[in-house]
């Protein structure tokens, strides 16, 4: 199999969440609390982020270091139900899941064309490739940032 992933485009994955981060902190701590567009609010869609980053950098590494091992499954709501973040500072969020994208690009770009092959096993997904993993989470960041802009148009 081959894995369409490039330096470019883990480049541009890394723009796309300073962009993200940037938007969210330029906002004011009323602006940042809305609902966009009916759903979460800027805050919460970063700190989603964030957890979304852990999960999927503890996907990858473990794709990486020990092929076919299971993972848990990503439950978005109990995680923003139940860990709590309200009082957590909006920078320290945003700087948690810049360096973590970073890491987990840095570490990607590392990898030999061999690893991209290797995989996990997800409870719901079933067996799942680095490259799918990557390509899911990749985008994830984008989804997000381009929900903000819309909601968002004059920032």
């Amino acid at each position: 199999m081959s894995c369409e992933i490039t330096p470019e485009i883990l480049s541009r994955w890394d723009q796309e969440a300073q962009r993200l981060a940037d938007l969210v902190a330029s906002l004011s701590d009323t602006e940042l609390n809305q609902p966009v567009a009916g759903e979460w609010s800027a805050r919460q869609i970063l700190t989603h982020m964030l957890d979304a980053e852990i999960f999927y950098g503890t996907r990858l590494r473990t794709a990486i270091a020990t092929p076919g091992a299971p993972v848990t499954a990503f439950d978005q709501d109990a995680v923003a139900a139940n860990i709590p973040s309200q009082g957590v500072s909006i920078r320290a969020i945003a700087d948690a899941f810049l360096a973590l994208r970073q890491l987990n690009t840095a570490l990607l770009m590392e990898q030999p064309a061999t690893t991209w092959d290797r995989t996990i096993e997800h409870p719901e997904r079933g067996t799942q490739t680095l490259c799918s993993i990557v390509q899911v989470f990749g985008n994830h960041v984008a989804e997000h940032l381009t929900q903000l802009e819309a909601a968002m148009p004059n920032r």
